[in-house]
């Protein structure tokens, strides 16, 4: 993400982690995506009771024509021209938590709205992300064409910062 004349940087950058509770009901529906660029790995650790039935997990996606975003917000490949593939569904199942690099791939879920009323998704979410600060540091050092995959959607090239 940074290229090679940077990894020492990227690899001695702190990697707190922050979290939240996530509710997931029937009618909920998130396309493939990846998360925010600084969240370098991404954790989901399932709360699934006792007797929780375990279809409706996370889906993972193989990303044909992928391609790193050119921003760093949330990204969504096929909204980039990029077409999404269902690889795998992680089962909703008690004590698992998956993890995973947020480089290539997508991945999304859905809870169809006919799954059952009282149905709910519980999980933990958390990213190992660098702190903002020191990833801003290293940023701003990167060479021009590196830098600009770092900024905002919205801004284009020519724009004042």
């Amino acid at each position: 993400m940074f290229g090679p004349s940077f990894r020492a940087q990227a690899n001695a950058l702190q990697l707190p982690a922050g979290g939240r509770l996530m509710l997931r009901r029937p009618g909920y529906h998130l396309d493939p995506h990846r998360d925010p660029k600084r969240s370098m790995l991404t954790c989901l650790l399932y709360l699934a009771r006792q007797g929780d039935n375990e279809t409706h997990g996370t889906k993972l996606f193989r990303v044909i024509d992928d391609r790193e975003a050119s921003y760093k917000q949330t990204y969504y490949p096929e909204g980039d021209g990029s077409r999404c593939e269902l690889a795998t569904v992680v089962p909703f199942r008690p004590n698992t938590m998956l993890a995973f690099l947020n480089s290539r791939g997508a991945h999304g879920a859905t809870i169809p709205a006919d799954a059952g009323h009282d149905l709910e998704r519980y999980a933990y979410q958390f990213y190992v992300a660098p702190e903002n600060a020191a990833l801003g540091e290293l940023i701003r050092e990167l060479p021009r064409e590196r830098r600009t995959l770092w900024q905002n959607k919205n801004k284009t090239e020519g724009a004042p910062s």
